[in-house]
């Protein structure tokens, strides 16, 4: 059956993308051979894409992902021009800003250099359904993977602090970083969501950014955002220490919970969480009369001067962040000269590979089949992608699109396969129509993903990865990779 699968998966795959699967296959062997993970880079040169260079076919959409970084006046230049209260749904907290500084939009060439991981898509994939049989211990396991991912991540900040070998920053650098706030309202408490909370907050503290703001609208949100705290405490090996401040249990990056609005009970999901929480950001930072709202000044900014967090990074709940030290530098370069960074949109995969080590009884056999990728065929072969490694943007070629590459596809023009409306890479997940015991069905059910490169990062959550704005990239092995525009 599985060399079955195997060739039935390759007999699918265009010659073009086989081509390009062969090309990444042969470069991940040569480059694994030269030992090159050996030496990290103090300095990455970092290449952007932009709107307006027709090679990287980019645009608003794909440069969504929920999340963004930009420098604190031109934050308050788009408030100026419009209040945040106003947005029409939560996704124009992200396009908002795209809007008002369009030729300042910038993403990196190289997903690794700044990318955030999509955990919510991921955990919906999997628990789809109502079967209380088997969703239980595959809830498990996803929370068993967001763990060991808060737990790794924070023992990687304690380890920078104390490395004394760790790549260098440049003054700039470190002082961009440092001094950006990043602003992350959530919705609502639970334990899958408290989990992908704390994620977060780990990944921006590894990051190395200065102080978060966790905004929410009760003490429902408060709560949650105090259970993330408290597990990221837990976590921390010199947790006596740590202790001592709890405002800065994970690295030296302050944490802080700020509750907007006036509810009297929590309120139901049609609240704009994200529009009121970038509202009264940037209220409190337009008040220049510090000797008034001092503690509403202090809720937002700390106990130091509220002047000096000039960065602005804004983050759904759910987005793991994914940069390195070495990439820093010209990343802090374009904050400095007002570009606005967009981070790559990448979404984590559920896949079999996760989830061997649960029990194979028939029925949770049955129900992964609904719900994971098979470890098999097109779909086995995923490159696992070291810290200075790379994966090359290709520009706009979208193998989701047979018909026509040069252009994505939209999920709504294919009701066969995406009963459920959703993005590209989740239409073959817990589809009705699919018969999941047999091997071409699979494939026609994942067929909009076949083609495309599967690829993780060492230090994120371990799930194979796709773009949700279904851009392709190359994977490549080694520091010295660089990634140029595509021809």
């Amino acid at each position: 059956m599985v060399s079955f699968l195997a060739l039935l998966s390759l007999s699918l795959v265009i010659p073009q993308e086989l081509s390009i699967l062969r090309q990444m296959m042969v470069e991940t062997a040569v480059l694994r051979n030269s030992n090159s993970n050996d030496i990290s880079p103090r300095h990455r040169m970092v290449e952007f894409m932009e709107q307006g260079v027709p090679a990287w076919g980019m645009d608003m959409v794909t440069a969504y992902s929920g999340a963004w970084w930009l420098r604190r006046d031109f934050f308050l230049n788009v408030s100026a021009a419009r209040d945040w209260a106003d947005l029409g749904n939560r996704e124009e907290a992200s396009f908002r800003p795209f809007k008002y500084h369009q030729s300042a939009i910038r993403m990196t060439a190289d997903w690794l250099d700044l990318s955030v991981e999509h955990l919510s898509q991921f955990r919906k994939n999997l628990l789809a359904g109502q079967d209380q049989d088997v969703l239980p211990p595959i809830k498990a396991q996803l929370e068993t993977m967001y763990k060991e991912y808060i737990e790794k991540t924070v023992a990687a900040v304690v380890l920078s602090q104390n490395n004394k070998n760790k790549v260098d920053q440049d003054d700039d650098s470190k002082a961009v970083v440092s001094s950006t706030l990043a602003l992350v309202p959530i919705f609502g408490r639970d334990s899958s969501t408290t989990l992908e909370l704390a994620g977060t907050l780990a990944s921006l503290a590894k990051a190395g950014l200065g102080r978060a703001v966790v905004v929410g609208l009760s003490d429902r949100e408060r709560q949650a955002a105090h259970d993330s705290f408290a597990l990221l405490l837990d976590h921390r090996h010199n947790a006596s220490n740590s202790r001592s401040n709890p405002n800065r249990i994970c690295g030296n990056m302050e944490l802080a919970f700020v509750q907007v609005g006036e509810f009297e009970k929590p309120p139901d999901h049609k609240v704009n969480v994200p529009a009121l929480a970038l509202s009264y950001l940037s209220a409190a930072m337009r008040q220049k009369d510090r000797s008034k709202q001092k503690d509403e000044q202090e809720k937002w900014f700390g106990k130091g001067d509220p002047a000096h967090w000039q960065y602005v990074y804004f983050s759904e709940a759910d987005l793991l962040l994914t940069t390195r030290p070495s990439a820093q530098k010209d990343l802090s370069k374009a904050l400095q000269q007002g570009l606005l960074l967009a981070p790559h949109r990448l979404e984590s995969m559920p896949h079999r590979r996760n989830f061997g080590s649960l029990n194979d009884t028939g029925k949770l056999d049955a129900a992964l089949q609904q719900r994971t990728l098979p470890d098999h065929g097109v779909f086995a072969v995923i490159h696992d992608l070291g810290l200075e490694d790379s994966c090359c943007d290709q520009g706009g070629y979208y193998p989701s699109n047979r018909e026509d590459p040069t252009r994505p596809m939209r999920s709504r023009a294919r009701p066969d396969l995406c009963p459920r409306w959703g993005p590209h890479h989740g239409c073959g997940f817990y589809n009705k129509n699919i018969t999941y015991s047999d091997p071409a069905s699979i494939l026609t059910a994942h067929q909009l993903v076949i083609g495309y490169a599967f690829f993780t990062v060492e230090g994120g959550l371990g799930a194979p990865l796709v773009h949700e704005g279904q851009r392709f990239c190359v994977p490549k092995q080694g520091p010295s990779t660089t990634c140029s525009i595509p021809l």
